[in-house]
């Protein structure tokens, strides 16, 4: 086959909507009412003391080792990890999913996006009460680090979801690792 590739200028004048995106106006609000009633934000965590450093790793109070030098080097003086899993719950993620299934791509996406929002919102809000629990006991945050970041293998992490029981939120690892719900 003979491959070309050219440029093509493209008039929004031209397209069928003049310039507008049609639905514009209702799809983000309806989105973003959907996934309010969608978001079901659960948290787990604990703050466990680091027992020992090692060749390997942190090996924390409770016999868990984390196989990460990088890990190691960010504690730097610290003497506690912060370990957490959360979620926004299944539903956001099914409903995108279903409307994704339906051809309905523009919904699936929205609701997609409005999910990784409303994560990093629940990540800043743990944040603020990790930071706010931790203050008076003379200890702060550092920046977070998970399973499959810089030397941090994703190998640890279902010793990480034995540890913490995510379970109990409703987060499970799949036969390849990942977490469910995303």
């Amino acid at each position: 086959p003979i491959w070309t590739t050219t440029h093509l200028p493209l008039n929004p004048d031209h397209l069928p909507w003049r310039g507008r995106w049609p639905g514009a106006d209702t799809a983000i609000p309806q989105a973003r009412e959907e996934a309010g009633r969608l978001l079901a934000p659960q948290v787990i965590y604990q703050v466990v003391p680091v027992k020992e450093r090692t060749p390997a790793g942190s090996l924390l109070e409770g016999g868990l080792l984390l196989h990460s030098l990088d890990l190691l080097a960010a504690l730097g003086p610290a003497g506690h990890l912060a370990l957490a899993v959360y979620t926004i719950g299944p539903a956001l993620e099914a409903r995108s999913r279903a409307c994704s299934e339906r051809g309905e791509i523009t919904e699936s996406f929205l609701l997609d996006a409005l999910g990784t929002v409303a994560l990093d919102g629940l990540d800043r809000a743990l944040r603020r009460h990790l930071g706010e629990e931790l203050a008076p006991r003379g200890l702060c945050l550092g920046e977070p680090l998970s399973p499959g970041q810089l030397d941090w293998p994703l190998q640890d992490q279902p010793a990480l979801f034995a540890f913490l029981q995510p379970e109990r939120i409703g987060v499970r690892l799949n036969e390849q690792g990942m977490m469910v719900p995303l």
